[in-house]
């Protein structure tokens, strides 16, 4: 059962009603029509990712911003209390909207110039049990789980908000109430596709509002306006102090973050509005304006502080303009993973063309938008062929691949998950859907990885556990193309240094195996090697003893007799040592948890 949390009313220019903290409401679904290039879209569904992908100059961006427009306008005239005339809003006259409508730039230019239209935008928002009780207590007006807003821009850019199919005067009556309460029970934030200065500056602002907002309640304000502006400083000082660390892991250079605000009255201390602060950021030991870095630096700047201001709220709403902009590759793969783990408790909705950002998870929570049409996608190959992304014929299926390092890898996992494996992952890998993909070498792992991001497939990774692998995997990581819970080493026992997929094979099965390929007999020499190096040297040091050359090519003929005489064995798993055994259940376990 959700915990009712208390409200506070307050008076003043922030109105009535004033939540002292978030709830659960969210957006479940809106509506865009007769906006820019955007002639109906209709009911698009906000999960806890959502995804609108498509070409460029499609109409993705401007969904967005026909949400920023709704969303960033009641925010404004909730804090600034304003009262709708007989008409509405005049919307160039929202003291603090940087996005205003405009009739003339904003209305589809391909309708009939003669006849005067409106732009609609409608929010459809969920209401938890605890946003019930308090919207009743608030405005005396009972509703269900579902909230409906209409926005309508007219031609004389006034716009007329209204509470969809609820009954009477009553309720338009408190439309500002209502707005307010809605507007204080969301935290929305929009990051445009170009980051400048400025938006930081904007987002930075906001931050600042929301933090000195909550200080002016407090009864010292009311006696000490000296305390109040200690008090400001301190709430000033622990967004930078709390920036920091976050903006380090983005920008390893960066040592503090210094933000600088311009005296000025008290009363219009809480509104932030632009120029109000400053920002400074210390990189290399020097300390310089944000606004004089460049685009990239300024572009992660930014990435980091919404990621920390969307870690400390499970109440709000993130939607990003193409997050890829200004961004090297390595910083792509980190905002992603970091997307992803703010979708965990906020909703996110991002407009790209890039195949990275798709939801691969969900593929109906991915938007397909084409010449200002919107519609859900039903499969991946949908949205690769939106992209023009070309895919290898035994990709064409897939959702998902199982990469391993060779041939002989591949042969030897399919082997133990048709005998273990479950009949729903059987019939994934049976049917296509997740091929298992040799790398042909450990070195090409991570071009492969490149690929399979850019097709849009989940990957799970399987290698030896040696040097060459350990690197790769080490650096995947770092670059956040890999997650730890995305591959599995060959597992090694204490006593080994390093260990590949053959050290799995049983020494009776490989003697065995050597005697029918290579007419020798080394089961007494594997038997008394040193435990603690790999396959592959251990036979470096016998075969020569046994009059035999092991170079790359021997090596690779020998693996691949080794799987080849596996995939025909009666009882595949006595090929195996103890250990291996052991791993092949281990590793199914794994595959299935990840896949299925």
């Amino acid at each position: 059962m959700t915990k009712k949390r208390p409200y506070i009313k307050t008076g003043g220019i922030f109105g009535d009603i004033f939540l002292k903290e978030f709830t659960n409401m969210r957006i479940q679904k809106f509506t865009v029509s007769n906006y820019r290039s955007i002639l109906g879209a209709k009911n698009i569904t906000m999960g806890e990712y959502t995804v609108l992908v498509g070409k460029n100059n499609e109409g993705k961006s401007n969904l967005i911003r026909a949400l920023n427009l709704a969303m960033g306008n009641m925010k404004d005239i909730a804090l600034q209390n304003l009262s709708p005339t007989k008409d509405g809003w005049n919307t160039a006259r929202i003291r603090f909207s940087s996005n205003a409508y405009s009739y003339d730039l904003d209305f589809p230019k391909n309708h009939d110039s003669k006849k005067k239209g409106v732009t609609k935008i409608q929010l459809h928002f969920e209401l938890s049990s605890t946003d019930i009780s308090d919207f009743h207590e608030c405005l005396n007006l009972r509703t269900n789980n579902s909230l409906t807003l209409i926005f309508s821009y007219d031609d004389n850019n006034i716009l007329n908000i209204q509470v969809a199919k609820r009954g009477g005067k009553n309720w338009q009556s408190k439309i500002l109430n209502i707005i307010k309460f809605v507007s204080r029970n969301i935290n929305f934030t929009y990051v445009p596709a170009v980051r400048t200065a400025d938006t930081f500056q904007n987002i930075i602002n906001s931050e600042l509002r929301l933090a000195i907002n909550k200080t002016i309640h407090d009864e010292e304000y009311k006696d000490l306006t000296d305390k109040l502006f200690k008090l400001e400083q301190n709430a000033v000082n622990d967004i930078a102090d709390s920036i920091t660390p976050k903006l380090a892991e983005w920008l390893p250079k960066v040592s503090d973050v210094r933000i600088a605000i311009n005296n000025i009255s008290p009363y219009r201390r809480p509104y932030f509005s632009y120029r109000n602060s400053n920002l400074y950021i210390t990189s290399s030991g020097t300390e310089t304006l944000l606004e004089n870095k460049g685009d990239g630096v300024q572009s992660l700047f930014a990435l980091a502080l919404l990621a920390k201001n969307n870690e400390e709220s499970q109440d709000s709403i993130l939607a990003i303009d193409e997050p890829e902009a200004h961004l090297h590759p390595e910083a792509i793969h980190r905002l992603q993973k970091t997307i992803t783990d703010l979708s965990s408790k906020s909703q996110v909705i991002v407009a790209t063309h890039n195949p990275i950002f798709v939801n691969k998870n969900d593929e109906s929570s991915n938007v397909i938008v084409n010449n200002g049409s919107v519609r859900k996608a039903k499969t991946i190959k949908e949205i690769r062929d939106i992209l023009g992304v070309e895919v290898e014929d035994n990709l064409i299926n897939a959702k998902s691949v199982l990469m391993v390092e060779g041939v002989s890898d591949q042969k030897f996992i399919y082997t133990f998950i048709k005998l273990f494996g479950s009949q729903a992952l059987k019939n994934k890998f049976n049917s296509g859907q997740i091929p298992i993909i040799p790398a042909h070498g450990v070195k090409r792992i991570k071009a492969k990885v490149q690929i399979f991001q850019n097709i849009m497939v989940n990957y799970f990774i399987v290698v030896d556990h040696d040097q060459p692998a350990s690197q790769v995997i080490k650096s995947l990581l770092d670059k956040q193309e890999l997650a730890p819970n995305q591959f599995s080493y060959i597992p090694k026992k204490e006593f080994q240094t390093e260990v590949e997929l053959e050290d799995l094979y049983s020494n009776e099965f490989i003697s065995l195996t050597c005697h029918d390929f290579l007419n020798i007999d080394i089961k007494a020499k594997l038997d008394n090697c040193n435990r603690k190096i790999k396959w592959s040297k251990k036979m470096s040091n016998i075969l020569p003893e046994v009059g035999k050359e092991f170079d790359q090519h021997t090596e690779d003929a020998i693996k691949t007799k080794l799987a080849e005489s596996l995939c025909v064995s009666p009882n595949p798993e006595k090929c195996l040592s103890d250990n291996g055994k052991e791993f092949v259940h281990t590793l199914i376990n794994q595959i299935s948890t990840f896949f299925i």
